[in-house]
């Protein structure tokens, strides 16, 4: 993947579908009030139109929160205004200004909004200037070029204000989208491990831990709005530089990781919930202490593969500490086992396990350990931004060594032979 690649689905073309982000910081309304004030003064100079409106108009509603939307809604007006004049100029100087004409005309440029492959600025923008040159009438040619150059200098005044005065990069706000997505499925897996073997489930209810697994939904919702956003504010952005691309690059390729790790939990989730504590069921071979013990190790794995300030070797630790476990499971649930059915539900779920930790095991510590300044090696590091309260610092608890509760398992002499 190259340093741009996530930047390549947005351009010119892109822009002209991009949608209007709204007023945002103040930032955003201090560039708008200054390109508008420099659109009128020029627009006054220049303008054929004895109010001089549209060129402080348009640079009023070009002004963006990103330099790409910017770009997206400067094109828009343009292409809508000069499809919308030429479209109504022809139509009114060809058939006159009666009421039946004008009735027309309206019907012909809702049509045009409804038919063009545009973003709804671009179609919105059809439609107004069609109707502005229906209300006027006949007129001379130059009159509506002049209102087509009057939106062409407020959409550039509206770019330059963008562009000599760039807004920051969202990255941050994507970065901490995703590690609240990560401690959502961390948190998840201790959910699940602390919510099974209490007691028996009734019939048709489902465990408290099913609840949250929909609740990884709307993180991934969020993490990837985060970082379309992210996206969209390098793009054309003079202030972002080639860090920020690389920072989007591995942003890119850890969102198909941790939408590999959703998966996956979730599919767990629902497995283990259809199996253990259900009243008359028949008890799966992989007893629920052991399960637990499995899926805290997942979490404890989870945090140490996301987090900047954790070693490979500890990574390592907890990882063979998983695929033990995982082994460990695995000959109890097979060794002395008659019952077929008991003993597939319970293979089949340690494969789901070993699947998601071998996923878990490839995970986002290259993104937590990329430093700020790409170009400088000696920087320091920096983690992933935590949310508040959400990832607290390793302690004891978290040291795999340590014992979680595993039951003591004994195995016949005839086992160990």
């Amino acid at each position: 993947m190259s340093t741009t690649e996530a930047e390549t689905r947005l351009g010119l073309v892109n822009s002209l579908m991009s949608t209007s982000m709204g007023l945002g910081n103040w930032s955003q309304l201090i560039r708008a009030a200054i390109a508008t004030t420099i659109a009128f003064i020029f627009g006054s100079a220049i303008s054929t139109s004895e109010t001089a409106i549209l060129a402080p108009l348009t640079a009023m509603l070009v002004v963006q929160s990103s330099a790409f939307a910017t770009v997206g809604e400067t094109l828009q007006r343009i292409v809508g205004t000069a499809v919308g004049v030429a479209v109504a100029s022809v139509y009114v100087n060809l058939l006159g200004g009666s009421m039946i004409v004008f009735a027309g005309g309206v019907l012909l440029a809702l049509v045009l909004v409804r038919l063009m492959p545009l973003a709804m600025s671009a179609r919105a923008q059809v439609a107004i200037s069609m109707l502005f040159v229906l209300t006027i009438g006949p007129g001379e040619w130059i009159s509506d070029v002049g209102r087509i150059l009057d939106t062409l200098v407020g959409g550039l005044v509206g770019m330059a204000a963008v562009f000599v005065f760039p807004p920051k990069t969202r990255l941050e706000p994507a970065l901490a989208a995703f590690a609240t997505w990560y401690e959502g499925v961390a948190k998840h897996l201790e959910a699940m491990g602390h919510g099974i073997g209490h007691q028996p489930v009734p019939r048709g209810e489902r465990h408290a831990f099913v609840a949250n697994s929909f609740q990884l939904r709307q993180l991934d919702l969020d993490a990837r709005e985060a970082f379309a956003e992210a996206v969209e504010s390098v793009q054309f952005n003079p202030r972002a530089r080639k860090k920020s691309s690389e920072k989007l690059d591995l942003m890119e390729r850890d969102l198909r990781w941790i939408t590999s790790v959703t998966v996956q939990v979730r599919a767990l989730s629902g497995e283990i919930d259809r199996l253990y504590d259900r009243e008359g069921g028949l008890p799966p071979a992989l007893n629920p202490a052991m399960l637990s013990a499995l899926l805290v190790s997942l979490a404890q794995l989870m945090r140490a593969e996301v987090r900047g300030r954790t070693d490979r070797s500890t990574i390592e630790r907890r990882a063979r500490r998983v695929q033990g476990l995982i082994a460990e499971s695995t000959s109890m649930v097979t060794y002395g086992r008659r019952d077929v059915t008991e003993v597939l539900q319970s293979v089949t779920l340690l494969g789901r396990i070993d699947a998601l930790a071998r996923t878990i095991h490839g995970g986002p510590a290259r993104l937590a350990a990329l430093p700020w300044d790409a170009h400088d090696p000696g920087e320091a590091r920096r983690p992933l931004p935590a949310p508040t309260g959400m990832m607290p610092a390793l302690g004891p608890e978290d040291d795999p060594t340590m014992t979680i509760g595993l039951p003591a398992i004994t195995r016949p002499p005839d086992a160990q032979r």
